[in-house]
């Protein structure tokens, strides 16, 4: 599964990290080849809807309080509906990764100049969380 979406996520994280902007084609690609996998596979609805509708509503919550992108907001969406295993450890590795790295990229991206107005492409922390979540 991760040969599949690999692309899909390489292409929104550079996207972001050059225009701040997650293409919607990206988004549905991924929703596809998810989708697919989760129809062939016996996906968990019951769980997953839960776990997505949860994180649908701190999602959304963050865009319009805290300047979070609706662009991550959509992907937060299909990662928890079609991608992240619904149990505690898949989330938390998720969540520690996810932080992890935007750490990492403020840290080099602002050269110490830490200012609240600065945007942060997040879709490649989000990617790279995906990522070990599934290798793990």
């Amino acid at each position: 599964m991760l040969l599949l979406i690999l692309p899909s996520l390489i292409w929104m994280s550079a996207s972001d990290l050059r225009s701040h902007r997650i293409p919607n084609r990206a988004l549905i690609v991924l929703t596809c080849i998810s989708l697919g996998n989760a129809l062939i596979n016996g996906h968990d609805w019951s769980s997953h809807v839960t776990a997505f509708l949860v994180i649908f509503v701190v999602a959304t919550c963050g865009w319009k309080f805290f300047g979070l992108g609706m662009g991550d907001v959509k992907l937060l969406g299909v990662l928890s509906l079609l991608l992240i295993p619904v149990n505690l450890s898949s989330y938390q590795i998720f969540t520690l990764a996810f932080a992890f790295a935007v750490i990492v990229h403020v840290a080099i991206s602002s050269k110490g100049r830490f200012t609240c107005d600065q945007a942060i492409p997040l879709a490649p922390s989000l990617s790279l969380a995906t990522v070990l979540v599934h290798l793990i």
